[in-house]
């Protein structure tokens, strides 16, 4: 099953409740575009949560003090004050490579690798997990100890880990694989992308380029950094003439 698949999280998407209130912010609303929309409802615009009388409240414009309604920005035109209901949001994807393949006898067990993570705060607080690596794996972050439906509790979210920075290290380990076939341990080559998207606040899209591209602003790529040196050399096994 994809992620687009998956049923909608209502306590991240502001959603209009059976109670007749946005599932985050408490706002009274008739529908789900009441929550999606800054509209003034019950004296309270529903995304911005700010007092208001009417709908044009809600909107973030340039006032007589060249300062933004809602914003505060400091601004010379209406053009000047950002949507308040649009945010841009960053993704991180995860590419990750055996140094060892066999192209030429296809046999993805020999470069079968355990990745363990071990990923340490800003207060240099240590949390780990790990994963499979067969040939080649691209994943997102918060998708490599969660499912795809419940990535607050990973150990990438800031929720968890407690600070909106850190660092980790990743390390091809000897482990067993789930069919038996022992896991070598071979060296990895990695890549980190990140994703920015823009879109409404509280309904936002997934981010990446297979996702839903119309909603990506940028997209960069970096390489991990290497440490070390292992005892055993890696091969790649390609195929004759």
């Amino acid at each position: 099953m994809s992620e687009s698949d998956l049923p909608i999280d209502p306590t991240i998407t502001n959603l209009c409740q059976p109670d007749g209130t946005c599932s985050v912010t408490g706002i009274a609303c008739a529908n789900d575009n009441e929550c999606i929309d800054n509209i003034c409802r019950s004296l309270t615009c529903t995304v911005s949560g700010t007092p208001c009388t009417i709908d044009a409240d809600c909107e973030n414009t340039c006032d007589s003090d060249n300062l933004c309604t809602l914003s505060r920005e400091h601004c010379l035109h209406d053009e000047d004050c950002t949507d308040p209901t649009f945010r841009t949001r960053v993704g991180t994807d995860l590419t990750l490579v055996p140094c060892t393949e066999d192209f030429e006898n296809q046999r993805p067990e020999i470069s079968n690798t355990a990745a363990q993570f071990l990923v340490f705060n800003e207060f240099e607080q240590r949390l780990s997990t790990s994963t499979n690596v067969e040939c080649f794996k691209e994943i997102r972050l918060s998708s490599i100890d969660t499912t795809p439906d419940d990535r607050s509790r990973s150990i990438f979210s800031a929720g968890v880990a407690g600070t909106l920075t850190g660092q980790t290290r990743i390390r091809g380990a000897e482990g067993q694989g789930s069919a038996g076939t022992g896991i070598a341990g071979n060296g990895l080559l990695g890549i980190a992308e990140e994703f920015r998207c823009g879109g409404p606040q509280y309904q936002f899209p997934l981010c990446g380029y297979v996702d839903e591209p119309e909603h990506l602003v940028s997209a960069a790529a970096k390489n991990l950094h290497i440490q070390g040196r292992r005892p055993q050399a890696d091969f790649i096994y390609l195929p004759g003439n």
